[in-house]
């Protein structure tokens, strides 16, 4: 009898089978990779946003124009009417956030001045929400305040960044300020 050295058409089969099975595999997970990474990327963002404001409000930055005094220029009275810099997240109902300079209106103190407002919306298949009420209401924010710090919440802010397979990272934000991941 003569030895064999090839492949019968039944391996061959199998073997392209192994690998299409195989290929699929590592496809599917690249994708989800993608979907991680962009997550993992507003997360990122996030915290980076957050600390801004904080080392913008104790650091008392400012624009003097808006909020100067009567000669729209640097002084004690302009330091005076700093109230902090603001996060809004998912401002107007977008997926998303909104960091601004506040300063003190003199002539309506329940409207105050913004300054240097910046807002990026986020991809769609990453969702920020606050962990123990659900989906974020339209507005929820949180100001830093100058020189002594601290925010204007009473309780913890603690968000959550989700991404389309369901994975998430953590962002507490306490009452002092101090911005942690979990």
């Amino acid at each position: 009898m003569r030895k064999r050295w090839g492949l019968t058409l039944i391996e061959m089969i199998i073997a392209v089978a192994l690998l299409a099975t195989l290929t699929g595999t590592i496809i599917a997970k690249y994708n989800d990779f993608g979907k991680i990474q962009t997550a993992t990327a507003v997360w990122n963002r996030m915290q980076q946003v957050f600390k801004e404001a904080k080392t913008n409000a104790l650091s008392g930055k400012k624009d003097c124009a808006v909020c100067g005094g009567a000669d729209g220029t640097c002084n004690e009275e302009s330091d005076s009417r700093l109230l902090g810099w603001r996060v809004n997240i998912n401002p107007g109902g977008v997926n998303g956030y909104s960091i601004e300079g506040l300063c003190n209106n003199p002539a309506d103190p329940t409207s105050p001045f913004t300054f240097m407002q910046r807002t990026e919306v986020f991809p769609d298949n990453a969702t920020i929400s606050v962990i123990t009420a659900g989906p974020i209401p339209v507005d929820v924010n949180i100001l830093f305040k100058p020189l002594n710090g601290g925010t204007n919440r009473t309780s913890n802010l603690n968000l959550r960044v989700t991404d389309a397979s369901g994975n998430y990272n953590s962002i507490l934000v306490d009452t002092d300020g101090e911005v942690t991941a979990n």
